[in-house]
């Protein structure tokens, strides 16, 4: 079972983005993510899984693209002490209940027809076989 701490602030550098090739780019939602941080701050933690001395980012790409692009170097997480094939699922639980706006658009990964989650699916399938 997974365990979640307190959401943290920590340093950009110590995230290990191995999944950052899974995600879908679109300038407006980057946009508007700046702007609401801009605004309001981050108010939705990134979720992470530790490993070693840094942190596995699992979701919150776009919130940290757009923290980057404010000048910030620090990014508030919620870290999850569960594996990371484990979190990769809770991680697309999580999209599912979202409704892709651009699912016809965008949700495909270019050059194929396959849905991205595929994608994360098969690379969360490899893990800690290499």
């Amino acid at each position: 079972m997974k365990k979640q701490t307190p959401p943290m602030e920590i340093d950009i550098h110590l995230l290990d983005l191995r999944y950052a090739h899974t995600r879908i780019k679109n300038a407006a939602a980057l946009a508007k993510m700046q702007n609401s941080i801009i605004r309001y701050g981050q108010i939705v933690p990134a979720l992470a899984v530790p490993e070693n001395n840094n942190f596995i980012l699992i979701d919150g790409y776009l919130r940290l693209k757009a923290l980057k692009a404010c000048g910030h170097d620090c990014i508030k997480l919620q870290v999850i002490e569960a594996s990371e094939a484990d979190s990769l699922f809770v991680m697309l639980a999580k999209n599912n209940d979202r409704q892709w706006r651009s699912n016809r658009a965008g949700s495909l990964n270019p050059g194929t027809s396959q849905p991205f989650h595929l994608f994360i699916w098969r690379d969360s399938q490899t893990i800690g076989q290499g």
